[in-house]
């Protein structure tokens, strides 16, 4: 029996109620609003003493593996790091007063761009300046000195390390031109905190937000150099146990299970369960959602939102990328064979970016999964766009001559339109939009997808009229006209 395929558009009443996952960008892509709101929640923090509290507890444990001087090897320099920062990141996300905290994520500082104090630019006016954090009962000091920090082919010789650690780790191994990942990346970080110099330069430099932002960086760099393709010598480190006792709430996580930031472990006090959390890092206004060792990432669960919105200046801008993809030396998106990403039956999530969200090969939604492709005017978590509900055209299409015997709906929101279909044989997928005049509009790459149910959401800044919604599948396409 055929299903003669048809497609109609409805306007009605959409509210999106999810929290958005971690996504981590340069500070300089991040909007006015959220730099706004990241200070404010800094302040609540910095008041209810987390601040001094965290810094102490660096401070506490500063003559310790976690870093390398004299007989201190250093081997937990990176996952007792990555765990702090994901710590301080909770802790922001977790200030109620400050709503839109909720989906804020602990920015990065690019040495590479910001290497003199000519060219920093996280102490602007109204983000992280002094006078900002600053109080008569919470003072902290910078002081700039001319330390040399990496520049874009230091960070390229650094990443092409093959090994993170000797096996064992030896003492006091630290520079910039040992051959190992971590020592030379804590010497470069030791620069960066010369650099600051004031309060920075000392064992409760955590008392500084900057502190986050730098080593912020330096995370990222860990999980650049975790996605290279530079060997595999870097996967086959292990970590000595003990280091799990200098966690602060998750004393059942051992560092080798927090090697891959995407798969973050976390716990919420001692008696908890270890779960999952995930953390991504974009860079220059593109993000990329992939697996690893030629595992898909597998997206589970409900309400799941991966926004990346970045700030250009004067608009908002961001592109997500998910796929069996990576980026090569010119940060053009290339395949790879790495894994791309799932979405999982039952699970349901949406892709929200300023600029474009594109579905590569390598991605894929198993039957019954539903996700929504967003590209949005405002920040994550600062859009409130409450539509209103309305029945819009109605339109059928032959399709005698459709192989791939499947049938197309829309519904279309107020400044968005939701297209749903079913194909019933695995086939490339692209959804494209026209005006009367038959000009693109908006045109999404979904890649290859298996037979199934599917669900995409594009918030397009449309003006009131008539447009076509046309679905391409292999060698066959829909189209639609609809009212906007």
């Amino acid at each position: 029996m055929r299903i003669k395929p048809y497609l109609y558009v409805i306007m009605l009443l959409h509210v999106s109620n999810v929290m958005a996952q971690r996504i981590r960008k340069d500070h300089k892509e991040m909007t006015p609003s959220e730099k706004t709101a990241y200070v404010n929640a800094l302040i609540v923090l910095r008041n209810n003493g987390t601040l001094a509290s965290m810094a102490s507890h660096h401070g506490s444990h500063f003559n310790t593996p976690i870093h390398s001087s004299g007989t201190m090897n250093g081997e937990f320099f990176l996952p007792w790091h990555r765990m702090y920062q994901f710590q301080m990141e909770n802790r922001i996300r977790g200030v109620a007063s400050v709503p839109e905290a909720g989906y804020l994520c602990v920015p990065y500082w690019d040495w590479r761009l910001e290497n003199t104090s000519a060219t920093v630019t996280w102490d602007d006016p109204g983000f992280l300046q002094l006078n900002a954090i600053n109080t008569s009962s919470y003072t902290i000091t910078r002081n700039f000195s001319t330390v040399t920090l990496a520049n874009a082919t230091d960070i390229n010789n650094l990443l092409a390390i093959p090994t993170l650690l000797p096996v064992p780790p030896s003492p006091g191994l630290k520079s910039i031109t040992v051959n190992r990942f971590s020592y030379r990346s804590e010497s470069w970080h030791d620069r960066g905190h010369n650099f600051i110099g004031g309060t920075m330069g000392g064992s409760t430099s955590p008392r500084d937000p900057i502190f986050y932002l730098h080593h912020g960086f330096i995370d990222k760099l860990w999980q650049d150099w975790y996605d290279s393709d530079n060997g595999v010598v870097k996967t086959a480190f292990t970590f000595s146990t003990p280091a799990s006792t200098y966690w602060m709430d998750w004393p059942s996580v051992s560092p080798n299970q927090i090697n891959d930031s995407r798969y973050m472990k976390y716990q919420n006090g001692t008696a908890a369960p270890v779960t999952n959390e995930e953390v991504w890092y974009a860079y220059n206004k593109k993000l990329v959602l992939d697996g690893f060792s030629g595992i898909p990432f597998n997206v589970t669960g409900t309400n799941r939102l991966y926004c990346y919105t970045a700030w250009n200046g004067a608009s908002i801008n961001g592109e997500i990328f998910a796929g069996d993809v990576k980026r090569d030396a010119s940060n053009n998106i290339v395949p790879d064979n790495r894994g791309g990403m799932k979405i999982k039956q039952g699970a349901t999530c949406a892709f929200n970016a300023g600029s474009s969200v594109t579905m590569l090969p390598g991605f894929e939604a198993e039957y019954g999964a539903v996700f929504e492709a967003n590209v949005v005017s405002l920040p994550c978590g600062f859009n409130s766009l409450q539509p209103q509900g309305i029945i819009a055209d109605i339109a059928e299409v032959d399709d005698s001559n459709n192989q791939s015997q499947l049938y197309v709906y829309a519904e279309s929101h107020h400044n968005s339109i939701t297209v749903n279909y079913v194909i019933q044989a695995r086939s490339k997928v692209i959804l494209q939009f026209f005006n009367l005049m038959g000009q693109i509009i908006y045109s999404v790459d979904l890649g290859d997808q298996v037979a199934g149910n599917y669900q995409n959401n594009f918030t397009l800044p449309l003006a009131s009229g008539i447009y076509f919604c046309r679905l391409i599948t292999g060698n066959n396409q829909q189209s639609v006209k609809f009212a906007y």
